[in-house]
């Protein structure tokens, strides 16, 4: 069928549900790898905000674990807080774009470049300039609070460790409040992802353990 060489899986109402989207993934996978459509890019999947997770579990439980991007609709934030988001959350399944303003006559998103240049390709390794960024970041600790009007670093990282806490079955960093505030639940959370990937565990998110939240692994 035509729909398995689209680039993005719209789920939202009238369209696709979250129960679809493995298999929409593993087809969409079989028809890049045989170059079905040349210029296809790696799968993403859209959906708001308050799917994420939902769309994150079905993936895991049907069995896929990577390959897939995630396109997200964050309406409110700003151009630069959604390019941060996307700059950061990545993980197992990368987000590739952020939809933050919808108008009349049109929506606007951004986009990862490097998904948007693997049309036909496999995805490109990490660039030099990906990897200072994590230098650059904010140190994170319990107490940290997100502020209005700033980037809400918190709330990236309650996600991404959601997301790896669901993909790997950590039950201290699944179902995470993602509220933007540093407490003992989010500390406990990136703890657990610390060990996962071995890394020191001291609840503390800097330069290494932003790079394991945003890549899925050591640097």
């Amino acid at each position: 069928m035509e729909w398995i060489s689209a680039d993005v899986l719209d789920i939202e109402a009238g369209a696709a549900t979250p129960g679809g989207a493995p298999g929409w993934v593993t087809r969409a996978l079989a028809s890049r790898t045989s170059q079905a459509r040349p210029g296809q890019r790696s799968p993403a999947v859209y959906m708001s905000q308050s799917q994420v997770t939902q769309v994150v579990n079905a993936l895991v439980a049907g069995g896929i674990s990577s390959g897939v991007g995630l396109w997200i609709a964050h309406f409110g934030l700003t151009q630069a807080q959604a390019t941060q988001m996307v700059l950061t959350a990545s993980g197992p399944f990368p987000v590739i774009g952020v939809q933050f303003r919808n108008t009349p006559a049109f929506d606007v998103s951004v986009f990862s470049s490097g998904w948007l240049a693997t049309g036909g390709q496999q995805p490109p390794t990490v660039p030099a300039w990906e990897t200072a960024m994590m230098n650059v970041l904010p140190t994170l600790q319990q107490g940290a609070q997100d502020q209005p009007g700033q980037v809400f670093f918190v709330r990236q990282v309650q996600a991404l460790a959601n997301v790896i806490g669901n993909v790997n079955s950590l039950p201290a960093a699944s179902n995470l409040a993602e509220d933007g505030a540093f407490g003992p639940a989010t500390a406990a959370a990136v703890k657990a992802v610390q060990h996962l990937f071995g890394i020191t565990q001291d609840g503390i998110v800097g330069p290494q353990t932003w790079s394991v939240l945003v890549t899925g692994s050591v640097p």
